[in-house]
């Protein structure tokens, strides 16, 4: 991957650099004054407007109506800044006149808390997101989608570091703005455009993003011919061209936000969590500036919130969409947000409530809406922020400052610890009584037992038992309560946790030794051991109900059902391949290496002949135990069973079994795609026939055939061996592998018919139903 940076890239960094390093040293040498003024019929430049409270007309209490007398010791009709865009800024000297006669003098340099605004903070910024910058392009290497997110990174720092310089109309600040600012949404775009398209999704069509690039681009040319030309019009420029690049942006920050829920909603849902925060950085990084600055500055010509402030949003983006880049999982986003809601919601009225203290005491102008505004919005954000960390603090620390709290929580553990070893209910009611012992502070624990309509007995004491009357609302209560719900007592605390048949299982204690409540985090606690408590009692006796009708089904010959078979040969066919894994992976293994250094040993010429003669005998056993051991294993488990199908299975166990019959198998027609259970269970019993049949039958010919139709398989098996009496066979069927085939059909609900006479041959014929199958091939 590549990481380094090319001398174009360089080349273009160093100008950014140069450029915000002009823009601090024009931010240094002229105060922000902060005028607006226009021409009067008399001919005399008159104040309309004073920005923020930190320019040197707001702290000097200059307003609107007061006259402009002098600008550099001349007229102000001879200031071509005051001419071209209406605003007084970048002067040596400067004399005001206010309404009351009192005459204003400034002279350069004055400086004022404008300087963190427009110097320090800026400064900060753009070399935080210069360093972001730097660091992706580290991270990530330089992709197509790394430079498009490097790029917005850096067009955000060089937008903050202009902060100072336009706020004093200097022409080559403006002249980056005017690009430097509307591009940003547009590069978003083209990133996200990017980042769908290598991962195979649409997001938009690309000509939207050309289109962009070209508005911006006749833009940033009307914005340089206005600053060179003799035009000198403020209105122009004021209402259209800085309203037009204002529009930009808005319009493709809103336009990206709609395509992004358009996409959240109708694309791939498994990129949801993925537009979820292309969503979040949209908001967080672009909404402050086009709600709090752009949309009320076009239409109403006022900022709800300082504009640097708005534009330093901005940061997050990059780093939000860095993480988008560089984790392997995604945050829990929902999360987030349903918290930052949850607080959001929850900090309006202490806002208000200090918002009111706070114009109650230092007697604030509660008639600048805009002040009120940014005071409300300043104190709501800390509040939510202080909402959060007090969460997260809490969440850390509390274990070391509420040792109770760090009790309960390890008590718990320590319980459910304690259920994967426990075998019965009884092992659960002595370590439940333990539990609350050991935790809470009581003196009594009951264990109770209510048959249905009838009264109470005590199972268990451990202390001294209730009054009478605490028994009589157990008993009028019980009977209505579901299993895992509390029964109303007016003391202590009583609880119903399962059910044996018709009888209900209770526990009760009483209240604290110290006679105070039970807190929150004890109620909590005892909730949740309980809940516990009734969960577990009743899998145990599930699990005690299971076991009593597999015993009842095991003690019967006859009739055993399906499920239970296919469980019975499921666990042996789970323990045949556990002891094949283990054979082929330790014994086998040792045998293996223990012939390779036999092998290695035998090379040696210095052994002496009667040596070498024993241990060839040794490596020929080796041999024959590796052999068997292997057989062995293809036995237990076959391997490859399902992959090669049931006939290829088939011909290779006839392939390796060592026969002394002619054997003929025919499947031509055999098309059925069978599951595990039914793949296993032809093999078996394939397997057990031929080798009864190598054994005892002395037949010289044996015929397999193995068919299907869409609705059953069909499998035959006949040999010209020396037959059976089936009455003897039913008489021992037991103690037979024949046995053995007939409940292995039982298991897949198939039917087995035994054909044989003594001296005629023997004759099996098996059908199973195909209602598990995959399906057939056509």
């Amino acid at each position: 991957m590549k990481t380094t940076i090319n001398r174009k890239e360089i080349l273009v960094l160093s100008v950014i650099i140069v450029l915000a390093v002009y823009f601090f040293c024009i931010s240094l040498k002229y105060t922000h004054i902060g005028i607006y003024a226009e021409q009067n019929q008399n001919g005399d430049w008159t104040v309309t407007r004073v920005l923020n409270s930190v320019s040197w007309a707001s702290v000097n209490q200059i307003e609107p109506g007061d006259n402009i007398n002098k600008i550099n010791g001349e007229d102000p009709s001879q200031f071509k800044k005051l001419i071209k865009f209406g605003k007084v800024e970048m002067v040596d000297s400067l004399v005001i006149k206010q309404q009351n006669g009192i005459e204003i003098v400034y002279k350069s340099p004055s400086y004022n808390q404008s300087q963190i605004e427009y110097v320090i903070i800026p400064m900060l910024v753009f070399f935080l997101l210069l360093h972001i910058s730097i660091f992706i392009y580290k991270k990530q290497g330089i992709k197509s989608d790394t430079r498009l997110l490097v790029s917005f990174s850096i067009m955000c720092a060089l937008t903050y570091a202009t902060t100072g310089a336009t706020s004093r109309y200097n022409e080559v600040g403006e002249l980056v703005l005017s690009f430097s600012y509307p591009i940003l949404p547009v590069l978003l775009l083209h990133y996200l455009y990017r980042y769908f398209s290598i991962r195979g999704e649409k997001f938009i069509a690309f000509w939207i993003i050309k289109m962009g690039y070209i508005i911006i681009l006749i833009h940033a040319v009307i914005v340089a011919v206005y600053l060179v030309s003799p035009i000198f019009n403020y209105k122009i420029y004021t209402y259209i061209i800085i309203n037009s690049y204002s529009s930009i942006f808005i319009l493709y920050s809103l336009f990206t936000f709609v395509i992004s829920v358009y996409r959240y909603l109708k694309g791939n849902p498994a990129y949801r969590p993925v537009y979820k925060i292309i969503l979040l950085g949209l908001v967080t990084s672009f909404f402050p500036f086009i709600f709090f600055v752009g949309i009320p500055d076009i239409l109403f010509g006022i900022y709800l919130m300082p504009y640097q402030f708005a534009i330093m949003f901005a940061i997050f983006m990059p780093i939000m969409y860095l993480y988008l880049l560089s984790a392997n999982q995604l945050i829990d986003i929902d999360y987030i947000l349903k918290r930052v809601r949850y607080y959001w919601i929850l900090a309006v009225i202490p806002t208000v409530f200090i918002m009111v203290i706070i114009y109650l005491i230092w007697d604030i102008d509660s008639t600048n809406i805009v002040k009120c505004f940014e005071t409300y919005m300043v104190i709501h954000i800390a509040l939510v922020l202080f909402l959060y960390i007090k969460e997260n603090l809490d969440y850390r620390l509390s274990a070391l400052w509420f040792k109770e709290k760090h009790h309960f929580q390890n008590s718990m553990n320590e319980f459910t610890q304690q259920l994967s070893k426990m075998m019965n209910t009884s092992e659960l009611e002595a370590a439940m009584i333990k539990t609350l012992k050991s935790v809470l502070p009581i003196g009594s624990v009951i264990l109770l037992e209510k048959p249905l309509n009838e009264s109470c007995v005590v199972k268990e004491k451990l202390g001294s038992l209730p009054n009478p009357s605490i028994f009589a609302q157990i008993n009028n209560s019980a009977d209505h309560t579901a299993v895992g719900h509390f029964i109303p007592v007016d003391s202590g605390i009583c609880f119903l946790y399962g059910n044996t048949g018709n009888c209900g299982r209770m526990v009760w204690f009483d209240n604290k030794v110290n006679h105070t409540r039970f807190n929150r985090d004890e109620v909590s606690w005892i909730k949740t051991l309980l809940s516990y408590v009734a969960i577990v009692f009743e899998n145990f006796q599930l699990i005690d109900d299971f076991i009593g009708n597999l015993e009842q089904n095991m003690s019967q010959d006859k009739n055993r059902p399906a499920w239970l078979l296919r469980l019975l040969f499921s666990i042996s066919e789970n323990e045949r391949r556990r002891l094949s894994s283990d054979l082929h992976d330790t014994v086998l293994q040792d045998q293996i290496v223990l012939y390779r250094q036999l092998e290695q040993l035998l090379k040696e010429s210095n052994i002496p002949r009667h040596v070498q003669d024993q241990m060839q005998l040794i490596h020929d056993g080796l041999i024959d135990v590796i052999g068997k051991i292997r057989e062995a294993c293809n036995e237990l488990r076959p391997p490859f069973l399902k992959e090669l199908g049931i006939v290829e299975a088939i011909n290779k166990l006839l392939s390796q079994l060592k026969l002394r019959n002619s054997v003929e198998f025919y499947a031509a027609d055999f098309q059925a795609e069978l599951d595990d259970d039914q793949v296993i269970t032809i093999y078996r019993i394939v397997q057990e026939l031929l080798q009864n049949a190598n054994k005892h039958a002395q037949a010289s010919q044996i015929n397999l055939m193995l068919s299907n139709t869409e609705d059953a398989i069909y499998f035959t098996y006949t040999d010209n061996g020396i037959g059976m009496d089936l009455k003897k066979l039913e008489y021992s069927l037991t103690h037979m592998g024949l046995w053995g085939i007939q409940e292995r059909v039982a298991s897949l609900e198939g039917t087995i018919h035994f054909h044989s006479t003594p001296g005629e041959g023997f004759l099996v014929e098996i059908s199973i139903p195909l209602q598990n199958s995959v399906g057939i091939h056509q």
